[in-house]
């Protein structure tokens, strides 16, 4: 009995596991579909089919055999079946079991060569034939999985022989007056862009991204188009930056919210990878509905890819436009405030970007440091345990400890640095090391400064060095140096322990001579 209970809940346990990874497999591919790529669906519902594979395989292959036929015997009366049999075979491609069965079928049936051969027909009924034919295709790029086995077999061969051809018939296409084919082209192109570098560069050999730029009347999709070319780190040249913008700049400026996601996407990807886009993006009319949607906090959506933009602001290296940007949207506050996020990843992106403007210059560390309890929120974060937390918490530390004022090195003293210090040499990581002990070594330097500067008791240096000595926990600090160098063989870690343990010596020998 307890046999065939334990049979049971293993059987119960594995189909829970098995649906448990189903679900995953399903909303990754949701995930991607939704972000990356818009595969193309009409308002329309097609029938219920019930088939397996096998019929799907045999049923798809029908279809597109007479598609064919109809067009090698020059069949005009059977226009409206050869749309009819287009449409299904686009409606089939959203099957979530079908998509690899349809997709063999193109290839097996040369079916690509066949819808080349319809989009670059010229009669006037053409183009409602081709609306479906670049759909197909459209869906077709937005499916191919680079993890399935026909990617290598079939799909990077046909695009070797017929990549150019593609390119030509599609770019070719979007002069149409038909907005809806443009769109679908878009769409294509979009999709074949994402996973093909070489369909990119075919692009731009045969027209140039001011071509695909300039479809005035197709502003969404284009905008989606950059969104998935700037994501793939596709650098404009400067008069396609500008072309660029203009277009983002207006879809940001006359779109309702929920059109403006591959906007704000395609001005984060221009921020992170092609940084002398940033000017130009602080300058658009519309960069103030980005800072909005952040201070205002209504816009869940696009908040993150907004709060993306802003940490990335960061990484431009001209101080005089930071401070402008700090002057006019208060910068500094916006990271500060993210700080206390229930999100770790904004808390870690707050102290990077924090980190880069100390390291621009000691205005921003100087502020910084004057902001009330920000000193002892950045200590706190840094004392947690997980290692890139206290890699980006050292490294913030570190870029306003290293213009060596007096008046922040008293403020990290007073907040317990070197309790911080002490508990973190305990790690063996050599880069954190390295920041930390860059910053121990700094406060260990200015300790001579400090009898001036602070007011500790003393008639003399000597007696306030040993004072601060003994307030600030000095031995127990030595004494982890000493066993560091024993356990870590790091040379230049072991450089900086050198160092740092040289200061406490000496000033040890200015007590002892005393």
């Amino acid at each position: 009995m307890q046999t065939n209970q334990n049979t049971s809940s293993n059987l119960l346990l594995q189909n829970k596991k098995e649906q448990f990874h189903i679900q995953i497999r399903k909303e990754k591919r949701e995930e991607i579909f939704k972000s990356k790529r818009i595969i193309q669906k009409l308002n329309e519902t097609h029938e219920h089919i019930q088939m397996n594979l096998e019929q799907l395989d045999y049923y798809i292959t029908e279809l597109m055999k007479q598609c064919i036929d109809t067009y090698r015997n020059r069949q005009p009366d059977e226009l409206d079946k050869t749309m009819n049999n287009l449409m299904s075979l686009r409606m089939l491609q959203n099957f979530d079991y079908g998509e690899e069965t349809f997709s063999f079928c193109l290839f097996k049936n040369d079916f690509i060569e066949y819808i080349l051969v319809l989009l670059n027909e010229q009669y006037d009924q053409a183009s409602q034939l081709q609306v479906e034919a670049a759909t197909i295709l459209a869906n077709f790029f937005g499916m191919m999985d680079k993890n399935s086995r026909l990617y290598f077999q079939s799909y990077l061969p046909m695009l070797n022989i017929l990549g150019d051809a593609l390119i030509q018939n599609l770019g070719r296409l979007l002069t149409s007056q038909n907005a809806i084919l443009v769109d679908s082209c878009l769409y294509a192109l979009g999709n074949a862009f994402y996973d093909q570098q070489i369909l990119v560069q075919k692009f731009k050999q045969h027209f140039g991204f001011k071509h695909l730029l300039q479809m005035s009347m197709n502003l969404n999709t284009i905008v989606w188009v950059l969104d998935t070319l700037t994501a793939n780190r596709e650098f404009l040249n400067k008069e396609e930056l500008h072309l660029s913008l203009q277009i983002i700049d207006k879809q940001l400026q006359t779109s309702d919210a929920k059109d403006i996601s591959h906007s704000l996407s395609a001005i984060r990807n221009l921020c992170q990878y092609q940084i002398n886009a940033i000017p130009l993006i602080i300058d658009l009319d519309s960069f103030s509905k980005i800072v909005g949607i952040i201070l205002q906090g209504q816009d869940l959506e696009h908040h993150s890819i907004s709060l993306d933009i802003i940490f990335s602001l960061s990484n431009l290296n001209e101080f005089d436009q930071i401070k402008k940007l700090e002057y006019k949207y208060h910068l500094m506050e916006i990271y500060i405030t993210n700080l206390s996020s229930y999100e770790k990843e904004y808390r870690l992106r707050s102290m990077v970007s924090l980190t880069n403007l100390c390291n621009l210059n000691e205005y921003f560390a100087n502020s910084l440091s004057k902001t009330p309890f920000v000193i002892e929120k950045i200590i706190s974060i840094t004392i947690q345990t997980e290692q890139q937390q206290i890699l980006t918490g050292v490294n913030l530390i570190h870029s306003m400890l290293q213009y060596e004022k007096i008046e922040i090195n008293q403020i990290f003293i007073s907040n317990q640095i070197l309790n911080l210090i002490s508990r973190i040499l305990e790690y063996l990581d050599n880069e954190i090391l390295i920041s930390t002990l860059k910053s121990l070594w700094i406060l260990l330097h200015s300790i001579d400064n400090y009898t001036v500067q602070l007011q500790i008791p003393g008639d003399n240096k000597v007696q306030s060095q040993v004072y601060i000595m003994n307030q600030l926990n000095i031995h127990n600090i030595q004494d982890k140096l000493l066993t560091l160098y024993q356990n870590i063989n790091n040379q230049e870690v072991r450089d900086w322990i050198d160092e740092c343990i040289n200061i406490l010596e000496k000033t040890q020998n200015q007590i002892e001579n005393y």
